[in-house]
């Protein structure tokens, strides 16, 4: 089970990608420009691009966090042998 635990931030990371791209490919056929004005489209491919920028930041950063705890146990494993 660790090691399920181990890529959960890898996992939400490619999880998140994935479904940012489905929501930028399904938002392509709702918005035509007869619907919306052309500067929509960019609009809401801004907020796309940008909400897949954090929850990567956010992966990596949480990646970060687990790799430093993984090492600050394996270093107060040592210590106590």
């Amino acid at each position: 089970m660790s090691k399920i635990k181990d890529y959960a931030p890898e996992l939400a990371g490619i999880f998140a990608g994935i479904l940012a791209l489905n929501l930028w490919y399904f938002s392509s056929f709702a918005v035509t420009e007869s619907i919306a004005p052309k500067s929509y489209e960019y609009l809401v491919q801004a907020v796309i691009i940008a909400i897949g920028a954090f929850i990567g930041s956010w992966s990596a950063v949480k990646l970060n966090e687990n790799k430093e705890a993984a090492d600050s146990y394996r270093l107060r494993k040592e210590a106590l042998n």
